[in-house]
């Protein structure tokens, strides 16, 4: 199982903050570093400080060396489809061919409906995705495509036809177990090899050497997100680790995790010292 960090940029988190996460990913033993792509914060407020995803990837491809680099996940509609695979391209070259591209369908109407953009109904964000990316594919080869999603109706068609990975977003291991199934039988009735569709999930990861550490990170987030958060990698290192087991034994084959702070680079290093150290041989292979 591969373990890359994850960050929810938009949320403040400058290029400087973001690059010291890379870096300090890249340090810590982690297979790759990935951010969201979004214009405006979740949180609805378009000034709170969000950076551009291939500006920021195109800085990361000359400051890292080894770790992958990606987006978690690519928008559609924010990029001319003429431009996007320039970027992608482009970023793939200075990184050495260490970047992959992850895509969906979109689920936060404000951004869209505040910088009037398209949006629409599931089906037909579902649509613009598909056209997108059988534009896409023959102009990056080599790029690997993630598709991510919480199985919606189409997702797993896409992944079967267009991708090299399914992604489970911050889905429990039930929900995860259902989209990686949904996405293998669809590879079947095209006649790909489900083998061939890497399976992974996004989870967020909130612990810490003690219940006052744990509890002082959780403070920080908002009444909702911490109502999030216990249901995601949340606990001791060892409870942590057996979320993670569980994942394993679905055959996931890459966690993502969601580190909840920009600023909190330390705590990066330390999930890796005291949590991914723990993590079995036979998972962690």
């Amino acid at each position: 199982m591969e373990f890359c960090v994850f960050s929810e940029a938009q949320e403040g988190a400058s290029y400087e903050q973001q690059r010291a996460l890379a870096l300090a990913a890249e340090a810590g033993g982690y297979d790759g570093f990935f951010r969201s792509d979004h214009l405006m914060s979740t949180k609805g407020a378009v000034t709170d400080g969000a950076t551009e995803t291939w500006v920021t990837l195109a800085g990361l491809a000359r400051e890292t060396t080894t770790i992958r680099l990606g987006s978690l996940m690519n928008i559609t509609e924010f990029r001319a489809p003429a431009v996007l695979p320039l970027q992608v391209a482009q970023v793939a070259a200075m990184s050495g061919g260490r970047l992959e591209l992850g895509v969906g369908a979109a689920w936060f109407e404000p951004e869209h409906t505040g910088f009037g953009l398209a949006f629409g109904e599931p089906a037909e964000r579902i649509d613009r995705l598909a056209a997108q990316l059988a534009a896409l594919r023959p102009l990056v080869p080599g790029v690997p495509v993630i598709l991510g999603g919480r199985g919606g109706e189409g997702e797993a068609d896409l992944a079967a036809l267009y991708a090299d990975e399914v992604c489970a977003n911050f889905a429990p291991p039930a929900l995860a177990a259902d989209i990686h199934a949904a996405a293998a039988a669809a590879c079947e009735r095209i006649g790909r090899d489900p083998r061939t569709l890497r399976r992974s999930v996004i989870q967020t990861v909130l612990t810490g050497p003690d219940d006052a550490a744990r509890e002082a990170r959780l403070s920080r987030l908002s009444e909702h997100s911490q109502r999030m958060v216990r249901n995601e990698l949340f606990g001791t290192p060892a409870e942590v680790v057996a979320q993670l087991d569980r994942y394993a034994d679905l055959g996931v084959d890459r966690v993502y995790l969601q580190f909840p702070h920009a600023d909190d680079v330390e705590y990066v290093t330390w999930v890796a010292e005291a949590v991914l150290d723990l993590v079995p041989r036979a998972v962690a292979a």
